[in-house]
C-alpha cells in the first residue's frame, strides 16, 4: 500500500473544526485496503447531541473509490469510515463530503440506480416517488428513495 497507514477506521475531518451539519451529502473517497476481502466500508456517525448511526456504503471500485449519497439525520461531531469484511484495515487517501439539496440528492440516487439497475428500475418506482412527494413533500420522497438506496447496498 505504498506507505499509507492501515487502520481499522479513518476519521473524516470537519473543515475548520466544529460539526458536520445534518442533511444530505455526496461522499467521494479513495481508500487503500489491507490484505484480504475488502468487503463494504461503513460510515459511522457520532451525533453531536449523543447517539449515532452506521451508514452502509457501496463497495469500492477496483481503484478503491467510493461514491455515495449519505444523509446525516442530525449534526455530526465525528464521521469515521470503518473497515468491514476480512481485511487488515484501510487508509484514507482522499475524501470529499459536499452538501446536497434534497432535490439534488434525490436525482443523484435515481441516476445511480439507473446506472446499476437500468432505467426500468427507476421508472417502475417513479409513481410512488411522485405520489409521496405530492402527498407528504419532497423530504418524504427523499426518505423513500434513500431507504430503498440503503436496502440495495445492504
Amino acid at each position: 500500500m505504498s506507505g499509507d497507514p492501515v487502520l481499522p477506521a479513518a476519521e473524516i475531518p470537519v473543515p475548520g473544526g466544529g460539526v458536520h451539519p445534518g442533511g444530505w451529502y455526496r461522499l467521494e473517497a479513495t481508500l487503500a485496503f489491507g490484505s484480504g476481502d475488502a468487503g463494504r466500508p461503513r460510515l459511522q456517525v457520532e451525533h453531536q447531541a449523543g447517539g449515532g448511526e452506521d451508514i452502509t456504503l457501496p463497495p469500492p471500485d477496483p481503484e478503491g473509490r467510493i461514491r455515495a449519497v449519505v444523509r446525516l439525520r442530525a449534526d455530526a461531531a465525528v464521521l469515521r469510515l470503518l473497515a468491514s469484511g476480512r481485511f487488515g484495515g484501510l487508509a484514507l487517501r482522499s475524501v470529499s463530503l459536499r452538501p446536497l439539496g434534497k432535490g439534488a440528492a434525490l436525482a443523484l440516487m435515481l441516476r445511480q440506480q439507473a446506472a446499476s439497475q437500468g432505467a426500468g428500475a427507476v421508472l417502475s418506482g417513479i409513481g410512488a416517488i411522485l405520489a409521496t412527494a405530492g402527498r407528504s413533500g419532497l423530504r418524504a420522497a427523499g426518505d423513500l428513495v434513500y431507504d430503498a438506496y440503503q436496502q440495495r447496498l445492504a
